[in-house]
C-alpha cells in the first residue's frame, strides 16, 4: 500500500513542473504587456504616476486587472484622459481572461487527467499482480489450475465475507458462473480465468 501511495504521490508531483511552465508563460505575458503600457501611457499623466510609477507597481496593476479584482480602477481614469487607452486594457482583458487563463486551466486539467489515467492503470496492474499471487497461493500443488470445487468454495467465502446478501447465489448459479469462466471447457480454472473472476464479479465490501 505504501509503495502504491508513493507512486501516486510521485505522479502528482510530476505535474508541478508542467504547471510551473504555464505559470511562467503567463507571467511573461503579463510583464510584456506591462512594459508595453509604459510605452503607451504618457508617464506625466496622473494615470501613470498612480498605477505605473515603477515596473513592479505596473505588474501588480496588470495582475489586478487580469483577475478582475479592480479592473475599473486603472481603466476609468485612462479612458477619461484618452479613449485610445481603453483599447490597451480591452485587448489585455480579452487576451488574458479569455485566452491565457483559460489556456492555463485547460492544460492544467489535461496534465492532471493524463496522470490520473496513469494512476488508474497502475492500480489495475497492482490488482492483477495481487490476484496472480493469490492464485499461486491457492494453487498449493502448483498444478496451474483450480478445480470447480475450489472455485465454488472461494465464491461462497467471497460473497459471505464482503457483502451481506439477502439472496446469495445458489449452488446452481455459482456453477453456471464457473462454467462461464471456464473458457476452454476443460473442467478447470486457470490463472487468467481466476483473475477475471475476482476483477469483474467481486461484490463491494460492506461498511464496517
Amino acid at each position: 500500500y505504501s509503495s502504491a501511495a508513493s507512486d501516486v504521490y510521485k505522479r502528482q508531483v510530476r505535474t508541478i513542473p508542467k504547471f510551473g511552465v504555464l505559470m511562467f508563460a503567463l507571467a511573461v505575458a503579463v510583464c510584456s504587456y506591462t512594459a508595453l503600457g509604459f510605452l503607451v501611457i504618457d508617464p506625466s499623466t496622473q494615470e501613470a504616476q498612480e498605477y505605473f510609477p515603477s515596473f513592479g507597481a505596473g505588474v501588480w496593476t496588470m495582475l489586478t486587472v487580469l483577475n478582475g479584482s479592480n479592473w475599473p480602477g486603472p481603466m476609468i481614469p485612462a479612458f477619461a484622459q484618452n479613449r485610445a487607452y481603453c483599447v490597451y486594457f480591452f485587448v489585455y482583458i480579452v487576451m488574458g481572461n479569455w485566452g491565457l487563463l483559460n489556456l492555463v486551466l485547460g492544460f492544467n486539467y489535461l496534465f492532471f487527467q493524463q496522470e490520473q489515467r496513469g494512476i488508474l492503470a497502475m492500480q489495475e496492474l497492482t490488482r492483477l499482480n495481487n490476484l496472480a499471487e493469490a492464485f499461486r497461493i491457492l494453487d498449493a500443488e502448483k498444478k496451474g489450475f483450480l478445480t470447480y470445487a475450489q472455485v465454488d468454495d472461494l465464491l461462497q467465502e467471497m460473497y459471505g465475507f464482503y457483502e451481506e446478501m439477502r439472496d446469495g447465489p445458489t449452488a446452481a448459479e455459482r456453477y453456471e458462473l464457473i462454467l462461464v469462466l471456464d473458457i476452454q471447457s476443460n473442467l478447470m480454472i486457470d490463472e487468467n480465468d481466476f483473475c477475471f473472476c475476482l476483477l469483474y464479479t467481486s461484490p463491494s465490501p460492506r461498511d464496517s
